[in-house]
């Protein structure tokens, strides 16, 4: 009964925060552009791509020039960009990808893209359901059946997943392939987590920091992990080798791509907004050292093993805050964190007073979104949704805090590698039918 009672709350949840989507926010939205003249385009990540792939593979043209921009901007707003007008969005939506994300998407060219866009939603929905057991597998975690579905629901009903359903997200797919590369390389199919992990520079900003632990990982113990780095080196040599074929010099129209994109949207990492730019590139800094402290640390440590996990925990966690942008879409990073802390609260609540009060604080932040959500659902549900709206983005707020308050709680739980004590999970003992601390051997904390 207690089961069925956590998975319909659940499903409670998850209901409410699509209902809230669809009744509260996205009506919202609709009435403030429409009171400010402000197109909103289709709304879709995938559009860009699709043209600019379809226009280099059809008529070879350049995705990235002005004459395809400007025919995305038709499509996607209904209207050229016009930076005269003060209410006109800022986003150009240029196809701002390293080029060989047209392999990806070649086989779609010839279909409609309003078919193309259901069935693109269909696929990132099958693809973040799968991504909770294959992290699963990548953390080497134990947790119940009734408890992974509990997991799989919250996450479809999350706003991160389901704006990132919304807008068409590669960032989805781009989890995805992540998440399949670490399960793979606790597997020990080295050479398959390589090529995937290559496949996913699609989105270099956040696959970047993890092949740069990977590699670090790898170079430690070349003799037994140099696969990896082969496979990634020999994928990505085929991905630029082909994309050179294809359109010669496309990394510097690329790179000039992205450096635009970051000056339209004025690109900034969470960490600068809420610093300033100059305390905010000192923060990223030091998050950037403590980073790399923690990797160089725990770098012999075998895959799937507490150290490593520890290691690839932080740079997950760290990168949100310091890339350059932070669409709240890419909560679903943290998805991984989220898993092993759920499994680690025994031994957090052995830990230190500020190790339990951000654990708490960080229960509290990713809860708030659902709280919210089902607040604004009731309000609509029982008395208007012009009444809910006047708090539109009620769930949002917490979702900003979220990472700041989870890296300092991964960080200050890896300080605890860094001063040689083994942050331990617990085991039963079935014979005494007590918790006993797990052995160094048992969750591998032995040099590789």
């Amino acid at each position: 009964m207690r089961h069925l009672l956590r998975v319909g709350l659940a499903l409670l949840m998850a209901g409410s925060m699509w209902y809230y989507f669809a009744a509260v926010l996205v009506p919202y939205q609709q009435k403030e552009a429409a009171i400010h003249q402000t197109p909103r385009g289709n709304l879709s990540d995938l559009y860009p791509r699709w043209v600019g792939t379809r226009e280099l593979l059809l008529h070879g043209r350049d995705p990235y020039s002005a004459e395809v921009t400007r025919e995305i901007q038709i499509g996607y707003y209904g209207q050229a960009v016009d930076n005269a007008r003060p209410n006109f969005p800022k986003d150009q939506q240029g196809f701002a990808y390293p080029l060989y994300v047209v392999f990806l998407l070649a086989p779609t060219i010839k279909i409609p893209f309003a078919i193309l866009r259901v069935f693109f939603r269909l696929l990132l929905l099958v693809l973040a359901v799968a991504s909770v057991p294959l992290w699963i597998r990548a953390l080497g975690l134990q947790i119940r059946r009734i408890t992974v579905a509990i997991i799989v629901v919250l996450l479809l009903g999350s706003f991160a997943v389901g704006q990132g359903l919304y807008l068409d997200q590669l960032t989805l797919l781009v989890c995805f392939l992540i998440a399949a590369a670490c399960a793979a390389l606790a597997s020990g199919m080295l050479l398959l987590a390589g090529i995937l992990l290559a496949v996913a520079t699609i989105k270099p900003q956040i696959t970047l920091p993890v092949l740069a632990w990977f590699a670090l990982w790898a170079i430690s113990d070349w003799g037994r992990r140099r696969r990896f780095l082969l496979g990634f080196a020999a994928t990505m040599m085929v991905l630029l080798a082909g994309a050179e074929w294809l359109l010669p010099g496309w990394f510097g129209r690329w790179r000039g791509a992205v450096h635009a994109y970051f000056v339209y949207t004025n690109a900034r990492s969470l960490v600068e907004v809420l610093l300033g730019r100059h305390s905010g590139l000192l923060a990223c800094a030091a998050i950037m050292a403590f980073v790399a402290v923690t990797c160089w640390l725990v770098r012999r440590e075998p895959a799937a093993s507490q150290g490593f996990n520890i290691g690839l925990l932080v740079v997950l966690a760290a990168d949100l805050l310091i890339k350059p942008t932070f669409p709240l879409y890419d909560g679903i990073v943290l998805l991984p964190v989220i898993l092993w802390l759920w499994t680690r609260w025994e031994v957090i609540r052995e830990q230190s007073r500020p190790a339990r009060f951000l654990y708490w604080v960080s229960v509290f932040l990713v809860a708030w979104q659902w709280v919210g959500a089902l607040a604004l659902t009731t309000v609509s549900l029982f008395h208007s949704s012009s009444a809910a709206q006047r708090f539109p983005y009620l769930p949002v707020p917490s979702l900003f805090a979220f990472p700041i308050v989870v890296f300092f709680l991964v960080a200050l739980l890896a300080t605890e590698i860094w001063r040689g004590r083994a942050f331990l999970p617990q085991r039963v003992d079935k014979t005494r039918k007590r918790v006993v601390p797990s052995t160094a051997n048992e969750v591998g904390l032995g040099r590789a």
